[in-house]
């Protein structure tokens, strides 16, 4: 299915790894319903999410790369993948923008290989903040103003709302602070920190294979 998908799209999935078959990673999500709402609004959000996923960049010889891990709210992971950043300048905010549209094409493409919608919250992080406020931003509108695409790097990151469109879903973007790790032990970061640090390797193991 991969293979036969347009070549930049391939390159989302350079190194993708899944815990079973897209079915079976379908079911699992599916065993955690929204829950009631209650609480503050972030609290409302987190009850909601039944799929974690979290994304980050490294750089290397002068070269990006994207990371990121997704995970059932009971820590379980399902999916991970890695893959380079082209662009011409050696940018995090690109890699980022890179980390986050892997992740939506991914879910875009696991909905059509399953002929499926989804019916659960999904809640995407990274430690850019830029990146999701521009997401958010771009989020509101249909058609671009002419001066939005020259913004910087707007290829990537207008490509990010438009297949959310295409789910029909609108994710919980959520930032999370990177390298928690230097601080406190992994074991007891919260499940969004520890998918951070699970990134990082990830990224790097991505070195090892290329």
């Amino acid at each position: 299915y991969v293979d036969a998908l347009p070549l930049w799209q391939q390159d989302l999935f350079s190194h993708l790894e899944m815990s079973s078959g897209c079915y079976t990673i379908l079911d699992l999500i599916d065993q955690y319903p929204v829950a009631n709402p209650s609480g503050s609004p972030d609290q409302f959000q987190r009850q909601l999410s039944s799929l974690l996923a979290v994304s980050d960049v490294s750089s290397m010889d002068g070269t990006m790369t994207f990371g990121w891990t997704m995970s059932l709210p009971n820590g379980q992971r399902i999916a991970s993948c890695a893959g380079p950043a082209p662009g011409s300048k050696d940018l995090s905010f690109r890699a980022e923008a890179y980390g986050m549209l892997s992740m939506v094409r991914f879910l875009l493409h696991l909905f059509s290989f399953c002929d499926a919608h989804q019916t659960w919250q999904t809640q995407l992080s990274t430690d850019n903040q830029p990146l999701l406020q521009r997401i958010m931003e771009y989020q509101h509108y249909k058609t671009y103003f002419p001066n939005a695409t020259s913004n910087a790097d707007w290829d990537v990151v207008q490509a990010i709302p438009t297949t959310c469109a295409q789910m029909q879903i609108v994710p919980f973007f959520r930032h999370v602070n990177g390298h928690q790790d230097d601080k406190m032990a992994y074991r007891h970061l919260p499940l969004e920190a520890q998918l951070n640090v699970d990134v990082d390797h990830e990224v790097g193991s991505y070195y090892k294979c290329t």
